[in-house]
């Protein structure tokens, strides 16, 4: 028998990754110096210190969870630097050599974070900080063969971060990208659209939605093939993305229909737009097009541009159909 949760113990339980994800690794690190202050390196371990930071890591995983899907991307990469900062603390203030190198390896947790879930430029600007904090803390503590841990150690971090970033782009390249046309996707327009509708929504800028269908599609492929009906496609997203704005957002919903938002255009400008469109386009399409309202979701813009895009059909031609 399974027990559904009422929805909102359902919403409040749940997480993005990069919020639990962040509260985990500070847990582990919490006990990592839990560990370390009941079974030290060394007699003259700075054991009042590894409580002291147990115990604060330990507030910084409760603090992210629950406020971390509120306190956005903000809240997080101060996370990550408080994590740095505190590493390098205990670092500065270990009694041995070997208690600095494993205390070391925790820098890799907010490197392999950092690649994974923050941009490319702060994911590199991660590994400068942890470059710059461990070198330091280095320096304070005037450990023995300090050089050549800290090249080891912030090499691996580079390295990390260089290769995950690099893997993570190509799949969120892959996850938001049209693969025919190099178009954003469903799921990519939908993100790039409602962060442009929270921007109009604090400016008071107009934004538009246009619905793009071709007209006649199917008979493309029917007698030249789908090969034939692809290379259509691809040149028409070559050039409509020619003619647009560097602002201007274009995805492909799905076959032969497309989406476009137009941000800081009203419903009205947006023929000047269409009518550039046409002028460079190899083939026939129908659009409906929906000014964007504050208070309005995607799908209800959507559904009313939609709308529009069918009466258009339908006054041009019966013969093109729905």
């Amino acid at each position: 028998m399974t027990i559904e949760l009422p929805t909102r113990i359902r919403a409040a339980t749940a997480r993005p990754p990069e919020v639990w994800t962040l509260a985990g690794i500070f847990l582990g690190g919490s006990v990592g110096c839990m560990l370390g202050a009941i079974a030290p390196y060394s007699p003259d371990a700075p054991i009042a210190l590894s409580w002291v930071c147990s115990i604060l890591a330990a507030v910084v995983a409760l603090v992210t969870w629950l406020v971390g899907a509120r306190g956005g991307r903000t809240l997080l990469v101060g996370g990550v630097a408080v994590g740095i900062v505190v590493i390098s603390v205990i670092i500065a203030n270990v009694a041995t050599p070997q208690g600095a190198a494993v205390t070391s390896f925790a820098y890799l947790w907010a490197a392999v974070y950092a690649a994974h879930f923050f941009s490319r430029p702060l994911a590199l600007g991660t590994a400068g900080l942890i470059s710059i904090c461990y070198g330091a803390a280095l320096v304070i503590n005037d450990i023995p063969s300090a050089s050549k841990t800290y090249v080891v150690v912030v090499g691996t971090v580079w390295a990390a971060v260089g290769a995950l970033s690099n893997v993570v782009s190509r799949m969120r390249e892959q996850a938001d990208h049209d693969q025919l046309t190099g178009l954003l996707n469903r799921a990519g327009f939908r993100a790039a659209a409602e962060r442009e509708h929270a921007l109009a929504s604090r400016t008071g800028a107009s934004l538009t939605l246009v619905v793009l269908d071709l007209d006649g599609f199917k008979t493309i492929n029917d007698r030249h093939g789908h090969a034939a009906g692809d290379r259509a496609l691809t040149d028409l997203a070559r050039q409509w993305r020619a003619a647009l704005r560097t602002s201007d957002i274009l995805g492909r919903h799905g076959g032969d229909e497309f989406v476009l938002l137009l941000p800081a255009t009203t419903a009205t400008g947006t023929e000047v737009v269409l009518e550039r469109l046409r002028s460079g386009s190899p083939l026939p399409w129908s659009a409906g097009v929906a000014e964007w309202g504050r208070d309005e979701s995607l799908d209800a813009c959507f559904g009313r541009a939609d709308q529009g895009l069918y009466l258009e059909k339908d006054a041009r031609s019966p013969s093109l159909g729905k």
